[in-house]
């Protein structure tokens, strides 16, 4: 199986390099001098690359360590058999895929920043109805309802690409979402220890919560509008 998806992988890459080229902003500004952390770290940047950082960290952390463990919650504690959790788990995928793609022209319309919030205060809503009911069937529709405010998740990259200057976008979007992500990393590790106390279900709660402190730190961020520039084939 990851022999497969990691081949795959291929086929994508292939695409970008044959049919797509850098922005016309960025060739512009090609020749300038080279951009480093030091620089999305200081002066004026320094603000939105430390909320950028904060905002995925703790939506990461929720996420990561709610659906590590997902599959053991519905098995322990909701009585699954093994051989349903698969079933409810691509059910919930199918709300993520609907998901990112809804809110991704919702964002179009209503905005990066607003949407966001949206996705997030969503899923800090349905994530504790969904941890707390024990109906198997109510589980098993919730599940989409929840995966599809993930949507997040897909959302970061062009927002928070829109938050720094062309030549700094790269370097500013990959420390916010890559420093984010591996602070997250240690969230499946803390969930399993808080489940020894509270249980998964309470463990799924906590991380509702963090979905809530990541959208009031997106509050405290600016507004984007992206530029549209043309694309180049």
């Amino acid at each position: 199986m990851f022999l497969v998806a990691g081949t795959a992988v291929v086929l994508p890459v292939l695409v970008v390099l044959v049919f797509f080229r850098e922005s016309a902003n960025w060739e512009a500004q090609r020749s300038a001098d080279t951009v480093s952390v030091r620089d999305v770290l200081s002066g004026p940047l320094r603000r939105t690359t430390l909320l950028g950082t904060l905002m995925a960290a703790l939506a990461l952390a929720g996420y990561w360590g709610a659906t590590t463990w997902l599959p053991t919650y519905l098995t322990t504690e909701r009585g699954l058999p093994a051989g349903s959790v698969a079933l409810f788990v691509t059910i919930l995928n199918l709300g993520m895929f609907l998901g990112y793609n809804g809110f991704g022209l919702l964002a179009d319309r209503l905005g990066r920043r607003r949407t966001i919030i949206l996705t997030l205060l969503g899923v800090a809503l349905t994530m504790p109805v969904y941890a707390l009911t024990t109906d198997q069937t109510s589980l098993l529709w919730l599940g989409p309802l929840f995966g599809a405010f993930t949507a997040f998740f897909g959302l970061f990259g062009s927002y928070l690409g829109e938050l720094f200057p062309t030549r700094a976008r790269a370097t500013g979007a990959g420390f916010c979402f890559n420093v984010g992500r591996g602070v997250s990393a240690l969230a499946p590790f803390g969930l399993a220890g808080l489940a020894s106390a509270v249980g998964f279900s309470g463990g799924l709660v906590v991380c509702a919560g963090f979905f809530a402190l990541a959208a009031g730190v997106a509050c405290l961020l600016p507004r984007t509008q992206a530029v549209r520039e043309p694309i180049t084939v």
